[in-house]
């Protein structure tokens, strides 16, 4: 930042200069003096006094970590999309026609206890889900219904 003073004496200029990093804000201040002339004798003191500010900003990128950011992003976007697809997420995925049928089984014993309008027009979904990191499997139950059934 560079400010230009001028008085009705002198002109002068300061500078001040920061650093800000991304996604936040810095303040810059300078002084300048200048001269300025007495008083008129009624004690009377007005005088014309113009500041212009200049304020020049430049990124200060760093090519190499922005590529490497760029590339990690393509690779995790790449994986995803083969997950999507069922091409593999990564970690071994294990189910069988038997299993499918059993949770079926499952959602539809499920749908069959609920009042007959929501047995005809809403879903009952069943799924047996295991985490990546390990722990088992759990069954989730999901439906359109706003609170959980009892079964």
């Amino acid at each position: 930042m560079t400010a230009f003073v001028t008085g009705p004496s002198n002109a002068t200029t300061c500078t001040d200069s920061k650093s800000v990093a991304i996604n936040s804000s810095t303040a810059m201040a300078c002084v300048a003096h200048i001269v300025l002339p007495r008083c008129n004798r009624r004690g009377v003191c007005t005088w014309p006094v113009s500041a212009n500010v200049m304020v020049i900003a430049r990124a200060n990128v760093n090519v190499t970590a922005v590529t490497r950011q760029l590339r990690q992003g393509r690779v995790r976007d790449g994986q995803s999309a083969r997950c999507r697809a069922g091409k593999g997420c990564g970690y071994p995925v294990k189910g069988s026609k038997a299993g499918a049928d059993k949770m079926r089984a499952e959602a539809d014993r499920l749908a069959n206890k609920r009042n007959p309008r929501q047995c005809r027009m809403g879903t009952v979904a069943v799924a047996k889900v295991a985490q990546k990191s390990g722990g088992g499997t759990r069954t989730i139950v999901a439906t359109e219904a706003q609170s959980k059934p009892n079964e």
